[in-house]
Protein backbone atom coordinates (compact mmCIF):
# COMPACT_ATOMS: atom_id res chain seq x y z
CA UNK A 1 0.00 0.00 0.00
CA UNK A 2 1.29 3.34 -0.97
CA UNK A 3 -0.49 6.26 0.63
CA UNK A 4 0.09 8.96 -1.64
CA UNK A 5 -1.29 6.82 -4.51
CA UNK A 6 -4.72 6.53 -4.42
CA UNK A 7 -8.07 5.61 -6.29
CA UNK A 8 -8.98 8.86 -6.44
CA UNK A 9 -7.36 11.76 -6.44
CA UNK A 10 -7.09 13.61 -3.39
CA UNK A 11 -8.23 17.33 -3.17
CA UNK A 12 -10.34 19.50 -2.58
CA UNK A 13 -14.04 19.71 -3.52
CA UNK A 14 -16.84 21.48 -3.92
CA UNK A 15 -20.38 19.78 -2.68
CA UNK A 16 -21.69 19.32 -6.04
CA UNK A 17 -18.52 17.56 -7.24
CA UNK A 18 -18.51 15.77 -4.51
CA UNK A 19 -22.43 14.12 -5.09
CA UNK A 20 -21.36 14.13 -8.91
CA UNK A 21 -17.87 11.59 -7.77
CA UNK A 22 -20.59 9.82 -5.46
CA UNK A 23 -22.48 8.36 -8.22
CA UNK A 24 -19.02 7.48 -10.33
CA UNK A 25 -17.86 5.71 -7.45
CA UNK A 26 -20.94 4.23 -7.02
CA UNK A 27 -21.40 2.85 -10.88
CA UNK A 28 -17.59 1.44 -10.33
CA UNK A 29 -17.91 -0.17 -7.17
CA UNK A 30 -21.51 -0.94 -7.91
CA UNK A 31 -21.25 -4.91 -6.59
CA UNK A 32 -19.28 -4.51 -3.79
CA UNK A 33 -21.23 -1.51 -2.50
CA UNK A 34 -24.56 -3.55 -2.50
CA UNK A 35 -23.41 -6.71 -1.25
CA UNK A 36 -21.81 -4.65 1.82
CA UNK A 37 -25.04 -2.82 2.58
CA UNK A 38 -27.36 -5.99 1.58
CA UNK A 39 -24.98 -7.31 4.83
CA UNK A 40 -25.60 -4.40 7.04
CA UNK A 41 -29.98 -3.72 5.51
CA UNK A 42 -31.09 -7.13 5.00
CA UNK A 43 -31.65 -7.79 9.04
CA UNK A 44 -33.18 -4.25 9.52
CA UNK A 45 -35.56 -4.79 6.72
CA UNK A 46 -36.89 -7.86 7.73
CA UNK A 47 -36.96 -6.61 11.33
CA UNK A 48 -38.68 -3.04 9.95
CA UNK A 49 -41.50 -5.03 8.40
CA UNK A 50 -41.82 -7.06 11.37
CA UNK A 51 -42.38 -3.88 13.20
CA UNK A 52 -44.57 -1.63 10.94
CA UNK A 53 -46.43 -4.77 8.46
CA UNK A 54 -49.48 -4.51 10.27
CA UNK A 55 -49.63 -1.42 9.04
CA UNK A 56 -50.96 -2.43 6.01
CA UNK A 57 -54.57 -3.91 6.03
CA UNK A 58 -55.10 -7.64 5.04
CA UNK A 59 -57.40 -7.07 1.63
CA UNK A 60 -57.46 -4.19 -0.35
CA UNK A 61 -60.94 -2.45 0.27
CA UNK A 62 -59.85 -0.22 2.75
CA UNK A 63 -63.27 -0.05 4.49
CA UNK A 64 -62.37 2.92 6.72
CA UNK A 65 -62.12 6.56 6.34
CA UNK A 66 -58.53 6.39 5.87
CA UNK A 67 -58.64 4.55 2.27
CA UNK A 68 -56.02 3.54 0.30
CA UNK A 69 -53.81 6.52 0.10
CA UNK A 70 -53.46 7.17 4.32
CA UNK A 71 -52.81 3.39 4.90
CA UNK A 72 -49.83 3.92 2.60
CA UNK A 73 -48.39 7.39 3.84
CA UNK A 74 -48.37 6.00 7.25
CA UNK A 75 -46.75 3.10 6.45
CA UNK A 76 -44.31 4.90 3.93
CA UNK A 77 -43.20 7.55 6.53
CA UNK A 78 -42.89 5.23 9.22
CA UNK A 79 -40.29 2.82 6.91
CA UNK A 80 -38.54 6.09 5.98
CA UNK A 81 -37.54 7.16 9.76
CA UNK A 82 -36.58 3.45 10.47
CA UNK A 83 -34.82 3.37 7.51
CA UNK A 84 -33.38 7.27 7.84
CA UNK A 85 -32.13 6.13 11.63
CA UNK A 86 -30.64 2.79 10.87
CA UNK A 87 -28.76 3.68 6.85
CA UNK A 88 -25.84 4.75 9.01
CA UNK A 89 -25.06 1.35 11.15
CA UNK A 90 -26.41 -0.58 8.17
CA UNK A 91 -23.58 1.29 6.12
CA UNK A 92 -21.00 0.35 8.33
CA UNK A 93 -19.38 -2.65 5.70
CA UNK A 94 -19.40 -0.05 3.28
CA UNK A 95 -17.65 2.76 4.82
CA UNK A 96 -14.58 0.07 5.71
CA UNK A 97 -15.03 -1.06 2.45
CA UNK A 98 -14.13 2.68 1.15
CA UNK A 99 -11.72 3.12 3.11
CA UNK A 100 -10.08 0.00 2.01
CA UNK A 101 -10.96 0.66 -1.66
CA UNK A 102 -9.27 3.80 -1.70
CA UNK A 103 -5.87 2.31 -1.17
CA UNK A 104 -6.26 -1.04 -2.27
CA UNK A 105 -7.10 -1.83 -5.97
CA UNK A 106 -9.45 -4.90 -5.13
CA UNK A 107 -10.05 -4.87 -1.31
CA UNK A 108 -11.15 -8.29 0.24
CA UNK A 109 -14.90 -7.88 1.79
CA UNK A 110 -14.13 -10.27 4.35
CA UNK A 111 -11.02 -7.21 6.00
CA UNK A 112 -14.24 -4.91 6.16
CA UNK A 113 -16.49 -7.68 7.87
CA UNK A 114 -13.81 -8.36 10.57
CA UNK A 115 -13.25 -4.73 11.37
CA UNK A 116 -17.28 -3.58 11.84
CA UNK A 117 -17.33 -6.79 13.90
CA UNK A 118 -14.67 -5.84 16.40
CA UNK A 119 -16.27 -2.36 16.01
CA UNK A 120 -19.99 -3.11 16.50
CA UNK A 121 -19.87 -2.68 20.41
CA UNK A 122 -19.25 0.88 19.46
CA UNK A 123 -21.34 1.27 16.87
CA UNK A 124 -24.37 0.01 19.10
CA UNK A 125 -23.52 2.52 21.49
CA UNK A 126 -23.55 5.27 19.36
CA UNK A 127 -25.94 4.89 16.97
CA UNK A 128 -28.50 2.10 18.65
CA UNK A 129 -28.78 4.16 22.09
CA UNK A 130 -27.63 7.84 21.28
CA UNK A 131 -28.60 8.27 17.83
CA UNK A 132 -32.13 6.84 18.07
CA UNK A 133 -31.83 3.43 17.01
CA UNK A 134 -33.55 1.71 19.58
CA UNK A 135 -35.46 4.42 20.89
CA UNK A 136 -37.39 4.47 17.66
CA UNK A 137 -38.04 0.68 18.04
CA UNK A 138 -39.82 1.29 21.31
CA UNK A 139 -41.59 3.82 20.13
CA UNK A 140 -42.79 1.78 17.58
CA UNK A 141 -43.61 -1.18 19.21
CA UNK A 142 -45.88 0.96 21.54
CA UNK A 143 -48.12 2.13 18.97
CA UNK A 144 -52.05 2.25 19.10
CA UNK A 145 -53.05 0.09 16.40
CA UNK A 146 -56.19 1.30 17.12
CA UNK A 147 -55.86 5.27 16.18
CA UNK A 148 -54.62 6.66 13.06
CA UNK A 149 -51.85 8.70 14.14
CA UNK A 150 -51.16 7.92 17.89
CA UNK A 151 -48.96 9.73 20.68
CA UNK A 152 -46.05 7.36 20.36
CA UNK A 153 -46.21 8.46 16.82
CA UNK A 154 -46.04 11.71 17.80
CA UNK A 155 -42.90 11.39 19.73
CA UNK A 156 -40.86 9.75 16.88
CA UNK A 157 -41.26 12.22 14.54
CA UNK A 158 -39.42 14.58 17.32
CA UNK A 159 -37.14 11.83 18.37
CA UNK A 160 -36.49 10.94 14.14
CA UNK A 161 -36.14 15.52 13.83
CA UNK A 162 -33.47 15.60 16.59
CA UNK A 163 -31.25 12.62 15.38
CA UNK A 164 -31.31 14.21 12.14
CA UNK A 165 -30.19 17.65 13.28
CA UNK A 166 -27.65 15.91 15.42
CA UNK A 167 -27.04 14.57 12.32
CA UNK A 168 -26.13 16.98 9.82
CA UNK A 169 -23.82 18.91 12.66
CA UNK A 170 -21.52 15.55 13.59
CA UNK A 171 -22.35 13.31 10.47
CA UNK A 172 -18.68 11.65 9.95
CA UNK A 173 -19.12 9.77 12.95
CA UNK A 174 -19.06 6.41 11.13
CA UNK A 175 -15.54 7.22 9.65
CA UNK A 176 -14.19 7.97 12.84
CA UNK A 177 -15.45 5.19 14.61
CA UNK A 178 -14.90 2.39 11.98
CA UNK A 179 -11.45 4.35 9.80
CA UNK A 180 -9.70 6.35 12.67
CA UNK A 181 -10.43 3.57 15.41
CA UNK A 182 -11.17 5.99 18.16
CA UNK A 183 -11.59 4.55 21.58
CA UNK A 184 -15.05 5.21 23.87
CA UNK A 185 -13.08 6.56 26.66
CA UNK A 186 -10.29 6.99 27.87
CA UNK A 187 -8.12 7.78 31.43
CA UNK A 188 -5.54 9.67 29.76
CA UNK A 189 -7.30 13.11 29.46
CA UNK A 190 -5.05 13.96 26.86
CA UNK A 191 -6.49 10.48 24.51
CA UNK A 192 -8.38 10.95 21.28
CA UNK A 193 -11.90 10.01 22.32
CA UNK A 194 -14.66 9.51 19.71
CA UNK A 195 -16.41 12.38 21.35
CA UNK A 196 -13.22 14.61 21.00
CA UNK A 197 -12.49 13.52 17.60
CA UNK A 198 -16.16 13.94 16.99
CA UNK A 199 -16.10 18.03 17.95
CA UNK A 200 -12.13 18.61 16.79
CA UNK A 201 -13.40 17.36 12.98
CA UNK A 202 -16.80 19.22 12.99
CA UNK A 203 -16.45 22.12 15.05
CA UNK A 204 -13.83 24.43 13.04
CA UNK A 205 -16.79 24.08 9.83
CA UNK A 206 -19.95 23.32 12.20
CA UNK A 207 -22.33 25.67 9.58
CA UNK A 208 -20.62 24.80 6.47
CA UNK A 209 -21.28 20.89 7.12
CA UNK A 210 -24.49 21.21 8.72
CA UNK A 211 -25.89 23.21 5.32
CA UNK A 212 -24.35 20.74 3.16
CA UNK A 213 -26.34 17.65 4.70
CA UNK A 214 -29.27 19.72 4.48
CA UNK A 215 -28.93 19.70 1.07
CA UNK A 216 -27.58 15.93 1.13
CA UNK A 217 -30.59 14.83 2.57
CA UNK A 218 -33.56 17.03 0.49
CA UNK A 219 -31.03 15.25 -2.49
CA UNK A 220 -31.27 12.25 -1.21
CA UNK A 221 -35.78 12.57 -0.93
CA UNK A 222 -35.84 13.48 -4.13
CA UNK A 223 -33.59 10.29 -5.66
CA UNK A 224 -35.56 8.23 -3.05
CA UNK A 225 -38.86 9.62 -4.77
CA UNK A 226 -37.24 9.45 -8.39
CA UNK A 227 -36.30 5.58 -7.89
CA UNK A 228 -39.75 4.43 -7.07
CA UNK A 229 -41.30 6.65 -9.01
CA UNK A 230 -39.69 5.28 -11.97
CA UNK A 231 -40.54 1.78 -11.11
CA UNK A 232 -44.26 2.84 -10.87
CA UNK A 233 -44.09 4.67 -14.27
CA UNK A 234 -42.21 0.91 -15.70
CA UNK A 235 -44.67 -0.88 -14.58
CA UNK A 236 -47.92 1.38 -15.97
CA UNK A 237 -45.92 1.42 -19.30
CA UNK A 238 -45.90 -1.94 -19.09
CA UNK A 239 -48.99 -3.34 -17.03
CA UNK A 240 -51.25 -0.45 -17.49
CA UNK A 241 -51.68 0.57 -14.29
CA UNK A 242 -49.42 2.16 -12.14
CA UNK A 243 -51.35 0.63 -8.98
CA UNK A 244 -48.94 -1.64 -7.45
CA UNK A 245 -51.36 -2.25 -3.84
CA UNK A 246 -48.88 -3.52 -1.70
CA UNK A 247 -45.99 -4.37 -3.64
CA UNK A 248 -45.11 -0.20 -4.17
CA UNK A 249 -44.61 0.26 0.06
CA UNK A 250 -43.53 -3.49 0.59
CA UNK A 251 -40.84 -3.35 -1.77
CA UNK A 252 -40.23 -0.72 -4.20
CA UNK A 253 -40.03 2.00 -1.49
CA UNK A 254 -37.45 0.37 0.77
CA UNK A 255 -35.35 -0.67 -1.64
CA UNK A 256 -35.23 2.80 -3.43
CA UNK A 257 -34.46 4.14 -0.11
CA UNK A 258 -31.74 1.11 0.79
CA UNK A 259 -30.41 2.22 -2.72
CA UNK A 260 -30.13 6.01 -1.71
CA UNK A 261 -28.68 5.01 1.35
CA UNK A 262 -25.54 3.27 -0.49
CA UNK A 263 -25.34 6.81 -2.90
CA UNK A 264 -25.04 8.64 0.84
CA UNK A 265 -22.78 6.41 2.27
CA UNK A 266 -20.44 6.79 -0.66
CA UNK A 267 -20.97 11.00 -0.58
CA UNK A 268 -20.71 11.09 3.46
CA UNK A 269 -17.29 9.50 2.93
CA UNK A 270 -16.01 11.57 0.24
CA UNK A 271 -17.12 14.59 2.25
CA UNK A 272 -14.80 13.47 5.53
CA UNK A 273 -12.12 13.39 3.34
CA UNK A 274 -12.92 16.71 1.88
CA UNK A 275 -13.42 18.16 5.31
CA UNK A 276 -10.05 16.91 6.51
CA UNK A 277 -8.52 17.84 3.90
CA UNK A 278 -9.17 21.37 4.00
CA UNK A 279 -8.75 21.31 7.78
CA UNK A 280 -5.84 19.16 8.49
CA UNK A 281 -4.11 19.18 5.13
CA UNK A 282 -4.77 15.09 5.31
CA UNK A 283 -3.22 15.01 1.52
CA UNK A 284 0.28 16.70 2.94
CA UNK A 285 0.03 14.08 6.18
CA UNK A 286 -0.62 10.85 3.39
CA UNK A 287 2.34 12.10 1.45
CA UNK A 288 4.70 12.66 4.32
CA UNK A 289 3.19 9.01 5.67
CA UNK A 290 4.99 7.40 2.24
CA UNK A 291 7.73 9.31 1.85
CA UNK A 292 8.33 8.37 5.74
CA UNK A 293 7.42 4.50 5.02
CA UNK A 294 10.12 4.39 1.69
CA UNK A 295 12.66 5.62 3.82
CA UNK A 296 12.37 3.65 6.14
CA UNK A 297 12.28 0.19 3.89
CA UNK A 298 15.42 2.11 2.12
CA UNK A 299 17.28 1.86 5.77
CA UNK A 300 16.41 -1.72 6.07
Amino acid sequence: MELDKTRIVVRERGLFDTLDLALHIFRMNFRPLCVTMFMGAFPWAVANYLLIGWMLPADVDFPDSMGQAGYYLRYTWTMAVLVSLQAPLASAFSTVYLGQALFVDRPRLWNAVREVLVMMPRLIWFHGFLRGILPAILLVIIIDRNVPFSGAETLLMLLFLAVMLRRATTPFLNEIILLERNPVGSADPRAMTIRRRVALLHGPAGGIVMGSMILVGLYSVALVVGLAGAVHVWHAVLLGSSDMHKAGPLFVWPLAMWVTAIYTTVARFLGYLDLRIRHEGWEVELRMRAEGHRLAESLQ
